[in-house]
């Protein structure tokens, strides 16, 4: 009898909020029970706040019920402070408020009053909760987009950002590399070796500075003039980096995490990510692999070497990091360690090279550090060398016991170079030893992503940039011959964890150089203009509008929902996709910088010298043409 006489009132509140500021959400929101509500434009929905008409021993409640956990007190809050008389907090499982007013089933009860209760519910929560719930959606729908954009990334593992001028092609590829860094960042491979005793580091606004004092397994003890607490947990320190809280802070404490994040997280992206921009004369030479010519370090004139370029170096390391990652031997734990530990040596013997030298016997010394070397026997007519792999060698050899310092005896067939010359690598070797002590095991390294953004890629032929790389492209951590042979291999290995991530201006003319063998190996995503609403910045809605609506017809459909196919404008040539060359958001942007001024302090700069250049171009390229009312297209972006 209850459930019956409450269905009657849910039929008569869904007739009425279907006709006025409210609607019902859907049938699966309807139950014996309750009645979820939301406002007409769906912000108040069933997975963060909404309201609620629910039937509870026989009272009937009109409340505002938060239904998701992350959210929850902050919108709570927000209303929590405000409360009118007529509303009070409710008790329940999760955050709710109540309109004090209640209706006994028992009694005759006029519907009239219940949206009444609803209408005061709404006129109170509404307005100081839209703008936040607006701003959760689009984080939420950001969120959405990002993860799909990452897991195409992961699958293909080569993707290009396409879209019109102005987009934010290049900012949106930065940020799929951060969140696909990120997402491996652990707190062991982060830290490591990137931060040492007595290293100096600045506040994000360079006006604090910090000095690390020690180093722990859980903290970081820095020392600076606003820091209370001196030991910061390096739990605090990650907190700042994976939510890539740069803004400035207030709190001593939190600066001086904040510091460490950022100056670990510059290094952290210098050895992981690189971005370079293509153009139209550059060449495989440039990008993979070519000859260079450099002075003979024996002051001969000239040599000609092949070396490899950003792409083949880049996949290097990341193909290093892959296999090192993946084989846990004895073995790799030690070329680990040794690489490690020469590097700090031979930086430690550069650094503290004198007039002397570095002294091998009593009478000689080191006395230059070069690529793949060092030099020794500064006074002979012609200098000795002892070559770095053969010396890292000669390391794994005495870890494996394989030769004693003591007596050596060496494979002639295996150390060709040093079986001649142990007199002075020996020398080398045992002060290496007294310095460092490998301890098996003690080396293990985790997988690492690695970033490439290539932006601009359309503008050099692509397929004549990669070469053979367009077969390691598709098919990763197999081999391909390069044309060029660098340390005698000609083999170039693109590894499973590098990624490409490339952007394309679709207005510009030599989209054409991406043929059907470089489409079908990348994965291609739109980046279309789209309203911006964000504290940092003041957007120019009306001015975005106002351009938009050459390109395209359904501005404010396409707003609301940007899966809604575009409608071509009446002033865009019928040759051209609006997708291709409706100028983007980043145009009708002002920045809001730190001391509350904006950045151009001017609008109009920006209107005359950067929007109007574009569609004036647009115009005499046939782009736009036609009238805009009665003046042509050409004159009617001249008076803007």
């Amino acid at each position: 009898m209850i459930y019956s006489k409450f269905k009657e009132v849910k039929n008569d509140l869904i007739n009425y909020v279907d006709n006025n500021q409210l609607k019902f959400i859907s049938s699966t929101t309807v139950g014996l029970k309750y009645l979820w509500l939301t406002d007409l434009e769906g912000y108040f929905d069933d997975s963060i706040v909404h309201f609620e008409v629910i039937i509870e021993k026989g009272i009937i409640s009109v409340d505002v019920h938060f239904e998701n956990k992350h959210y929850n007190q902050e919108l709570f809050n927000l209303l929590k402070q405000n409360l009118p008389a007529n509303i009070s907090v409710k008790k329940w499982q999760g955050k709710a408020i109540t309109h004090n007013r209640k209706f006994d089933i028992s009694t005759d009860i006029e519907v009239v009053d219940i949206i009444k209760c609803l209408t005061e519910l709404y006129e109170f929560t509404y307005p100081l909760l839209i703008n936040r719930l607006k701003e959760i959606f689009q984080q939420l729908k950001d969120h959405i987009d990002m993860e799909d954009k990452i897991k195409l990334l992961q699958y293909k593992k080569q993707i290009i950002l396409q879209g019109p001028p102005g987009t934010g092609k290049t900012r949106e590829a930065k940020l799929i590399a951060n969140k696909i860094l990120l997402n491996e960042l652990n707190r062991n491979s982060y830290f490591g070796n990137n931060l040492v005793k007595d290293e100096t580091v600045f506040s994000i606004a360079k006006n604090a500075k910090y000095t690390v004092k020690n180093i722990s397994e859980n903290n970081i003890e820095l020392e600076g003039k606003d820091i209370q607490d001196k030991k910061i947990t390096k739990s605090k320190i990650i907190d700042f980096v994976k939510a890539q809280n740069w803004d400035a802070v207030s709190n001593g404490n939190d600066r001086g995490a904040q510091a460490v994040a950022y100056h670990l997280y510059q290094k952290f992206l210098e050895n992981q990510f690189k971005i370079i921009q293509f153009h139209p004369s550059y060449t495989y030479d440039d990008f993979v692999r070519g000859i260079v010519a450099k002075p003979d370090e024996e002051g001969n004139g000239l040599v000609y070497d092949a070396e490899n370029k950003i792409l083949a170096k880049f996949a290097k390391e990341a193909l290093i990091n892959f296999y090192r990652s993946s084989d846990h031997t004895n073995s790799n734990s030690i070329d680990i360690w040794i690489d490690k530990s020469f590097e700090d040596f031979k930086n430690d013997l550069d650094g503290n090279l004198n007039d002397e030298g570095y002294v091998l016997s009593e009478k000689v010394n080191i006395f230059k550090v070069r690529n793949k070397d060092f030099l020794y026997g500064k006074d002979w007519k012609t200098p000795g060398h002892l070559k770095f792999e053969e010396f890292k060698n000669l390391i794994k050899a005495v870890i494996n016991q394989e030769i004693d310092l003591a007596s050596p005896k060496l494979d002639k067939d295996r150390f060709v170079h040093s079986n001649y010359r142990f007199t002075y690598y020996g020398s080398l070797l045992k002060k290496f030893f007294e310095k460092y002590s490998y301890k098996p095991g003690s080396e293990n390294v985790d997988l690492k992503n690695y970033v490439l953004v290539i932006d601009e890629i359309n503008r050099a032929n692509v397929s004549s940039v990669l070469g053979e790389l367009i077969y390691a492209l598709e098919y990763r951590g197999e081999e391909v011959e390069s044309m060029y042979e660098v340390n005698n291999s000609q083999k170039l290995i693109l590894p499973p964890n590098l990624y490409i991530i490339g952007t394309m201006n679709t207005a510009d003319r030599s989209v054409g150089h991406i043929d059907y063998a470089i489409r079908r190996r990348f994965a291609f995503v739109d980046v279309l203009p789209k309203e911006l609403d964000d504290d940092k910045i003041v957007f120019h809605k009306d001015w975005f509008k106002k351009v938009s609506e050459l390109f395209i017809i359904n501005y404010d459909e396409y707003v609301s929902n940007e899966k809604t196919p575009l409608k071509r404008g009446k002033t865009l040539s019928a040759e051209f996709r609006p997708e291709d060359v409706w100028i983007g958001h980043s145009y009708f942007i002002q920045k809001k910088l730190e001391d509350g001024s904006l950045e151009p302090d001017d609008f109009r700069i920006r209107i005359d010298y950067e929007i109007k250049p574009i569609l004036l171009e647009y115009a005499k390229d046939g782009v736009l043409t036609g009238k805009v009312g009665e003046i042509t297209v050409e004159d009617y972006i001249k008076s803007l």
